[in-house]
């Protein structure tokens, strides 16, 4: 796995239980960025707030290339919307 692949892997450890939609884990590595994370993710403003496609390809691909972490896709109650949950396997 690349660095970046290994960033997604550490801060889902880090963040000590699941990580519940594609747009707050956006928002995670946007402002651990901020902070000097150097994952070399480049960000833009989209629909609900920063979005780096460098970053959603890296999940993808630690998503595949790593076993242990898993994207759960759940529907609302309403069936409305979908979301996902980024954790580690158990």
């Amino acid at each position: 796995m690349s660095r970046r692949e290994d960033l997604v892997r550490d801060v889902l450890f880090a963040a000590d239980g699941p990580i519940v939609g594609r747009v707050r884990i956006q928002k995670v590595f946007y402002l651990l960025n901020q902070l000097g994370l150097e994952g070399d993710f480049r960000f833009s403003y989209h629909h609900y707030g920063p979005y780096s496609e460098d970053l959603s390809q890296a999940i993808d691909r630690a998503r595949y290339l790593d076993q242990s972490i898993k994207e759960i896709e759940k529907d609302t109650t309403d069936g409305r919307a979908s979301y996902s949950i980024f954790e580690l396997a158990k």
